[in-house]
């Protein structure tokens, strides 16, 4: 059972398969959608209210249904576990509204298995298509690199989001500087400073158990990473590390 605030509404699935030579798109769910046996199969999910649709693609990739019951409980916090056939981790996308001072979180969870990716995104706005765009373009190394590589490009795409997160915060708390300087301690400066400060460390409570997330698929013995993904996976802590 979806366990998020999300209004219900119809699942949007796109199913990709590709290779470093061809690429194929269609919409909806394809259980068998792959290029001849080759390459990657990378189904991607947006909306999470579809409990039914979601068990069904669970069942066909073998999906324990302990990571798929963490899939619908949207309250998880980032953390990556590891099953016999796939890496399964959350990450928050994280979103500022300036006006109310609040962060709004959605959360995408992935599993990574031999030749393919299943991602479940808690919104239909589609927070992973600057990626599934550089598949169909063919660009970097994404399409010469397995499944893997294409979990850590979609933790790259969310961990590179928390950059704007943090700029909007530094602008508000820039201006709230520039009010005390020019009026002094007025009541209400003084909230949105606390408000400020409350922010920022909700940000900070939610980037902690990514960290060790991605910490662990850096370490991880799963023959589902390859060392030449490694490389890139310490790019990651270190990006992370960096907030």
């Amino acid at each position: 059972m979806y366990t998020g605030h999300r209004e219900e509404s119809p699942a949007k699935v796109i199913s990709l398969a590709y290779t470093d030579t061809d690429f194929k798109e269609t919409q909806g769910y394809l259980a068998n959608f792959v290029m001849g046996g080759r390459g990657v199969l990378w189904t991607d999910v947006c909306g999470l209210t579809d409990a039914k649709l979601i068990e069904k693609i669970g069942t066909d990739h073998h999906i324990h249904p302990l990571a798929l019951e963490d899939v619908l409980d949207t309250q998880q916090r980032s953390k990556l576990e590891e099953f016999d056939n796939g890496l399964f981790f959350i990450v928050h996308h994280l979103k500022v509204d300036c006006t109310a001072l609040e962060i709004h979180s959605e959360q995408i969870a992935l599993f990574a298995g031999k030749n393919f990716l299943v991602s479940f995104q808690e919104d239909p706005d589609d927070t992973l298509a600057p990626v599934r765009k550089r598949c169909e373009d063919g660009v970097g190394r994404l399409r010469k690199k397995g499944s893997d590589y294409l979990a850590y490009a979609l933790l790259d795409l969310v961990v590179d989001s928390y950059y704007s997160v943090l700029d909007e915060l530094e602008t508000q708390a820039l201006e709230v500087e520039t009010s005390l300087h020019s009026n002094g301690a007025l009541q209400t400066t003084k909230a949105r400073m606390f408000a400020l400060k409350r922010v920022f460390n909700e940000f900070r409570h939610r980037i902690l158990p990514l960290r060790e997330a991605v910490t662990r698929l850096y370490r991880t013995e799963s023959d589902l990473v390859e060392d030449s993904t490694r490389l890139y996976l310490r790019d990651l802590v270190d990006h992370v590390r960096k907030y």
